[in-house]
């Protein structure tokens, strides 16, 4: 994981944005949040740190569950939900820098959904802060889903470039 002062000080300054929601359109799901995301192979890049980084994502993702189902409380849900952004943004910073390193050539369209996802987070963490719980299971649902579909799609793009390039 790569960190930098450049990239925490883009954390906390993301985190205190104040977005404007009714932009963003979030994505409403009949299904409850209670359903947890366990890691499966069919999630594995094939890049053991990447694969490491995206287990620890879905284990905070767990805990933003959790807390949102057992205390309900939206201070305890921005904790985990910071916690979140800030591991996501370090993760991001990890996929982004290999991406330039490698050439890769999709690295601007992925940067693009790795800053939507930066933007909407932000803003529907803005919107707990003000105590919105029915936001709160949007934006676990909303996480929940990101995840999948980024790692299962998205990411899958730059595995041959990695390996191509040595990471394992």
């Amino acid at each position: 994981m790569h960190t930098s002062l450049g990239l925490n000080l883009f954390v906390e300054i993301n985190f205190h944005l104040n977005i404007d929601s009714n932009l963003i359109n979030i994505p409403t799901y009949t299904q409850g949040v209670r359903e947890m995301i366990e890691w499966n192979e069919k999630y594995s890049v094939g890049i053991s740190m990447i694969d490491e980084e995206h287990k620890k994502f879905i284990d905070i993702i767990n805990k933003a569950i959790v807390t949102k189902e057992h205390n309900d409380n939206p201070e305890e849900i921005r904790e985990v939900l910071h916690e979140m952004i800030k591991y996501a943004l370090n993760h991001f910073a990890t996929e982004e820098i290999n991406m330039i390193k490698f050439n890769f050539p999709e690295y601007q369209s992925h940067r693009n959904e790795h800053l939507d996802f930066t933007d909407k987070t932000v803003a529907i963490i803005n919107k707990v802060i003000k105590g919105d719980n029915i936001v709160a299971n949007q934006i676990l649902e909303y996480l929940k889903q990101w995840l999948v579909n980024h790692i299962q799609g998205t990411d899958r793009k730059y595995i041959d470039c990695f390996i191509k390039n040595g990471l394992k």
